[in-house]
This record gives C-alpha cells, structure tokens and sequence, in this order.
C-alpha cells in the first residue's frame, strides 16, 4: 500500500464501509501511514470497535461515521472526509471518535465514546425540485401506466362488487318485477336456513382439508425434488402437468377414476381384494366430499411444490452438512433448519391455499354438482344455485357478501405480508 500511495500523511481519506473485511484492510493501511482516514459504514457500533482495533495497532485517530450507503443525499454530505468531524455531517445522528491511548499495562488500548444525539442538517431542496423534476415526471409516467390495469379493476371487480352489495339489501327474484329495498332480511333468512348454514360449514371442512393435505403432500414433493437423482430435471417439469391442465379436464379425469361401474378406483381395489364389490363413490356423502378434496389436492400440489422449492434453493447446503457431521437425523433436520428456513414461504403458500379453496367452484360442479344431498355444496356452490337455478339474485349476493368476508382475513394478511418489505 505504501508503494502505491508514497505520501499520505495528514491528507483525508473516506473508506466506505469501513468494517468489512477488506474496507478494514485498507483503513488499517492508510491509517498506518498517518492519514486522516474517515470510515463510513451502517453499523456505527461494528465500525468504532474496527476503528478501535485498527488505531490501537497503528496510534492514529480514525473519525467513523454511521450512515446509510444506500441514502445517496448522505452520502453526499459524507463524502468530504475532512469535514466529518463535524457532528452535522453524521446524517444518521451518531458520531464515533476512535483515540488510541497506552494503558497501565503498555498496551494499546482505546476509547470509544459516543457523541450526543445531533439533530440533522435541513436538507436544500433546489427551485427543479420543488416544481417536480424527473421524479416526479417518473412518478406521473408511473400512474399513467396503471391507468389501464385500474380501468380494467374498476370495469371487472370494483363496479360490479358494488353493484352486488346494494342487490344483497333487495328482494330481487321472479316474484319481483323491480328490485325492492328490503334492508337485512336476505342476511336473516341466511341466518335461519339451516341449508345455507349447512354449506359454511362443508365450506370449512373442504377448505381445511384440501389447504391441509396439499401443504402436506406438496412440501414432501419438493424435498424429494430438490435431491440430486438422474432425471430429476424431467421428473420437475412433469409433476406441473396438473397445475397446467384445465380444471373441468381435471375433473372428468377423476369423475372417471372414482365411477361406480368402470372406474379405475373400484378396479384397482378389487384387484387387490380391499373390497369385494364396486363402490359408489361419488353417490355418498363421504366419499364425495373424499373425492373432491382430492382432486383439488392432486390439481394444487404443483403449485405448493414450486413455492417449497423455490424456498429450498436458498438454503445453505453446508448448514445440513454440517448437522448430518454432528449427528442430526432426517426429521431433525427438517424440524430445525428446513421448516424454520421455509417459514415465510410457508406463510405464503397456506394464505393463498385458504384463498383458493374458498373461491373455488369448477372442480367441485363439474364432479359432483355439489351433491349427493348437498354434501359437497360449498358457498361457491350455493350462490350459484340460488341466482341461477332459483333466480334469487338478492339472496345469492347476501350469500355472496358473507363469502367475501370469509376471504378478507386471509387476503389480509397475504397483502400485509406483501407490504412487509416494501
């Protein structure tokens, strides 16, 4: 360092990031030959301890200075080394003064104090800024962008929620030539309906069951996936047929495995000898609602799987390597490091699960119509049958405005969870 830079003594020097590893090396290289060095980093308290080693070793002072590299007007105002003794300059209010002193004992120590609390310097805001400049400019460019996507909201979703929540306080059915206002009544008559009741409850039985079995099954997919075995790559790439099928295919597909008279099912089971005659499956009330939570399972665990295994990607291979050296199992493994690393994932994934499941409806039509005997008829189910087979179109938007707010919590905290970082 002193044959690239043969004179530096007295001269300010500014090392960003001056507590990392090579930032200390070369701190500790200019402050060896005399220099005025000024370390900037983020963490005030890990520089004034790598300012204390460093001028304990070289006697020298080294001003260090607490700010964020990622603000660019501070780093503006940090750049002049040579004025970072000023307090004003420490743009995230703390200053550090490094000074190496000799002990009792001859060796070299040093005290770091820390300064008082410094109120920030107000910042200068040129005459371009205040009438907008680029940012601004940017920023209107940005809005003008979403113009359309808002359109398409508001012509799709916004307009007609709202539409529905001023039908679910009318009686608007056959009997009823013109909607009439008739306040909560459709919400008292949800209330008294055992029926409708009925279906909440099937609701969240499905919605359990299915968001339940695919985390299960979709979370040990991924792991087997994310071994290293020849033709993992193809194996990847066909378990997303599923998700890519359309979901009517998907029923039909099942409706034939689980027919009562030609079904692969029943076929199977009687090979076996598991039961000694065919069984209509989709004729009982268990058994259906048996049946549609598995085709939603079977359509949903690629989904899972690519979530788990995107979130394998980052774990650190050494970490199990290093628990499989001290002794960890399998299962402790997976309980303290793989479940606590796909935490967050995990979150995710149950959150948009509860989403889906609840709004879900094609599968479950085209399988079972909602039968036998309204056992598998979940709320998606339920308002279509009352506006289309019953023409109670108040009604079904009452039933409507209680199945969005089944969804509000969950899209709440997936939402939350978005934002988290922003």
């Amino acid at each position: 360092m002193s044959a690239i830079y043969p004179d530096l003594a007295g001269m300010p020097v500014l090392v960003t990031g001056g507590a990392s590893g090579i930032g200390e090396a070369i701190v500790a290289a200019f402050a060896a030959q005399r220099a005025r060095v000024a370390a900037i980093d983020i963490d005030g308290d890990r520089m004034a301890k790598t300012a204390a080693r460093i001028a304990a070793a070289t006697g020298t002072k080294i001003e260090t200075c607490a700010v964020d590299l990622r603000d660019i007007a501070a780093l503006r105002v940090a750049i002049n080394a040579s004025s970072l003794a000023r307090p004003e300059n420490c743009q995230r209010r703390r200053r550090f003064h490094a000074e190496p002193h000799e002990s009792v004992d001859g060796q070299a120590r040093l005290t770091v104090a820390r300064t008082t609390t410094f109120e920030e310097p107000p910042l200068r805001i040129s005459p371009a800024a205040r009438r907008g400049g680029l940012k601004a400019g940017e920023r209107r460019i940005g809005w003008l962008f979403l113009v359309p996507a808002l359109v398409a909201f508001a012509a799709v979703i916004a307009l007609p929620f709202v539409r529905a929540l001023g039908i679910a306080f009318t009686r608007n059915d056959l009997r009823t030539p013109v909607p009439r206002f008739i306040g909560f009544d459709n919400f008292r008559t949800i209330l008294a309906s055992p029926e409708i009741m009925g279906s909440f409850f099937t609701t969240a039985i499905y919605v359990t069951a299915a968001t339940a079995f695919t985390l299960v099954l979709g979370l040990a997919w991924a792991l087997i996936l994310n071994q290293p075995f020849r033709g993992r790559t193809a194996l990847r790439a066909a378990s997303l047929i599923p998700w890519v099928l359309p979901s009517t295919v998907t029923a039909f597909v099942w409706g034939w495995i689980f027919n009562s008279r030609y079904g692969v099912l029943n076929a199977a089971l009687i090979e076996i000898s598991a039961i000694d005659s065919q069984q209509a499956w989709l004729s009982d009330a268990t058994g259906a609602m048996v049946a549609v939570v598995i085709t939603k399972v079977w359509f949903s665990i690629p989904l899972f799987m690519s979530f788990f295994l995107a979130g394998l990607q980052g774990l650190d291979r050494e970490q199990i390597d290093a628990a499989r050296v001290d002794g960890a199992g399998n299962f402790a493994i997976l309980r303290d490091h793989i479940l606590p690393h796909l935490r967050p994932v995990t979150l995710v994934v149950v959150v948009l699960g509860l989403i889906g499941n609840l709004q879900h409806f094609d599968t479950i039509f085209a399988l079972t119509s909602g039968g036998p005997v309204r056992s598998t008829t979940v709320l998606s189910i339920e308002v279509f049958r009352r506006a289309f087979d019953q023409w109670d179109i108040g009604l079904a938007s009452a039933i409507g405005l209680l199945w969005v707010l089944t969804i509000l919590p969950a899209a709440y905290f997936y939402i939350r969870h978005l934002l988290k970082g922003v």
